[in-house]
């Protein structure tokens, strides 16, 4: 069996067994904070914990010797040059990495137009149930390309474009604020949804304004209490296709780019950087 029939099994696992967070499409443009993760380092560590676990158990389809203490140090390992140094180890002996590029593409991808108009996809403006919605289908395309044999290519873009929604649940909701310990599994599960109750509804209130800075508009840390609610809610980003309503106490998505960060409930509770001006609620 070839390394490079693996991509498939991969692909599988990484999208439906390992947790995800998320946060900018590119790590530099997190006003030039190296501490940020962004979707394309969450992915790769995603797909590499796997691959590594893979190898481990399977050394036959290594060449050389590889199966080092070091590479079971990086799997308990949070640093972004740990990751980046694994994957100049191990990328040069398997076609795994140009899969991997091609699915990360796929998720910064999602970012751009017209993706990027979609609320769903980004689980913004409380679309939980389209999200949720979208996951599954992406899901079940993904491995059905898969079975029918269609070009590997596809199944990356799916599994590429799932993830980034599965991410943004995490960094756009308040499921972490809720002290959850741990994902969500009914996220992508045919049959499963979240239950109507656990969502907060069309009207009620789900934020506090914060204190925005006169000159930039942008948040200045007073964001971190923000939230009015006991129930899962996620803000409202301006150029969307779902718009903040009015006079409600909605949350925003906050930052520089989002102009609803400005109406009532003013200010965002993103996670996206590290940065308290572009994420009030960065952690």
């Amino acid at each position: 069996m070839a390394a490079t029939s693996l991509v498939p099994f991969f692909l599988l696992v990484g999208y439906l067994s390992v947790p995800a967070r998320a946060f900018l499409p590119r790590v530099n443009l997190a006003s030039g904070d190296s501490t940020t993760l962004d979707h394309t380092l969450i992915t790769k560590k995603g797909f590499l914990k796997p691959l590594i676990y893979f190898f481990r158990d399977n050394p036959q389809y290594l060449r050389g010797e590889y199966l080092t203490g070091f590479l079971y140090d990086i799997l308990a390992s949070e640093s972004p040059t740990a990751f980046q140094e694994t994957v100049d180890n191990i990328s040069p002996q398997i076609q795994f990495l140009n899969a991997l590029n091609e699915i990360q593409t796929a998720n910064v991808e999602v970012d751009s137009f017209p993706l990027n108009t979609s609320a769903s996809a980004h689980f913004d403006g409380e679309q939980f149930k389209q999200g949720s919605k979208r996951l599954i289908q992406l899901r079940q395309e993904l491995i059905t390309s898969l079975l029918q044999g269609d070009k590997l290519q596809h199944a990356r873009n799916l599994a590429g474009s799932a993830l980034h929604t599965l991410q943004d649940f995490y960094s756009h909701s308040n499921w972490l604020e809720l002290a959850n310990p741990g994902p969500y599994d009914v996220l992508g599960k045919p049959g499963s949804e979240i239950p109507q109750e656990f969502i907060a509804g069309p009207t009620e209130a789900t934020c506090k304004s914060c204190t925005l800075e006169p000159q930039s508009g942008l948040t200045d840390g007073s964001c971190e209490n923000n939230l009015d609610t006991v129930k899962l809610t996620s803000g409202y980003r301006s150029g969307q296709d779902i718009k903040k309503p009015e006079n409600l106490r909605k949350c925003s998505h906050g930052g520089r780019s989002d102009e609803s960060r400005l109406k009532p409930a003013a200010g965002g509770i993103n996670k996206d950087s590290t940065s308290i001006k572009q994420s009030p609620h960065a952690r």
